[in-house]
């Protein structure tokens, strides 16, 4: 386990896997895993939640870290309206335009 660096926000990502075989519950973690653990500028946990069937998928900022920027929080506003649909490829649209819209 790596030690925390609070320059960089710190984003919970709470999964619901009520009624999920354990197989599909460990892809799942693991392509969720895989695909923020490429964002450097970020610390990304995961939390499974299995005891709420009606649980909804979220992403939480619990941490703004001291290196906090306006785009950053526009990332967190528009991340809410993909993560519920779970189409990984939906939010990957939403992060390369906040970073093209960063960069022009």
């Amino acid at each position: 386990m790596s030690e925390i660096n609070l320059d960089n926000p710190i984003f919970v990502y709470y999964i619901n896997v009520s009624n999920m075989p354990f197989s599909r519950v460990q892809q799942l973690l693991d392509d969720t895993n895989n695909n923020f653990c490429k964002i450097s500028n970020i610390t990304f946990w995961i939390v499974p939640i299995t005891d709420n069937s009606n649980f909804a998928n979220k992403i939480e900022c619990i941490y703004q870290g001291r290196n906090h920027n306006p785009e950053l929080m526009d990332f967190i506003s528009k991340i809410g309206d993909v993560i519920n649909s779970n189409e990984i490829d939906s939010i990957k649209s939403k992060i390369r335009d906040l970073i093209l819209k960063y960069l022009l």
